[in-house]
């Protein structure tokens, strides 16, 4: 009994001739020194770390209760109200700029004029000799 398998009935009649040329290239390239020093220091961490583990879980030393204090309160209503403000006054005042900067209107210069004088070296003698007096 020869039992002939059904693929090789349909290469006897196959040209080899109408297969392309392919070039192979290995995917699974050989690490480099510094893939291999990478794992070696880790391989050394996980060491230590399971050294430290052991020596946590066998340790006979009780630790104190504490109590924690926050050193960060969360902010008062009051406060979010007064960030919330200056926030609108912010935003006001961009508004503001932002109109100013549109205006077109032209200032005209001006001159300033001091009104109030300024006392003289014997005005402030005299008060001297008043404030002294009282």
């Amino acid at each position: 009994m020869s039992t002939t398998h059904p693929a090789s009935c349909d290469l006897k009649g196959f040209d080899q001739k109408k297969l392309r040329k392919t070039s192979t290239s290995e995917k699974n390239s050989l690490p480099t020194t510094g893939v291999i020093e990478d794992e070696k220091r880790a391989q050394q961490e996980d060491a230590c770390k399971k050294k430290i583990n052991e020596q946590v879980e066998n340790c006979d030393v009780k630790l104190k209760k504490t109590e924690t204090r926050e050193k960060n309160s969360l902010p008062t209503t009051e406060v979010i109200k007064d960030e919330q403000r200056a926030m609108e006054e912010d935003a006001c005042k961009k508004k503001i700029n932002e109109q100013v900067e549109k205006c077109d209107v032209k200032l005209k210069k001006a001159d300033t004029q001091v009104k109030s004088k300024l006392p003289t070296s014997a005005d402030i003698e005299q008060e001297k000799k008043s404030m002294k007096g009282k």
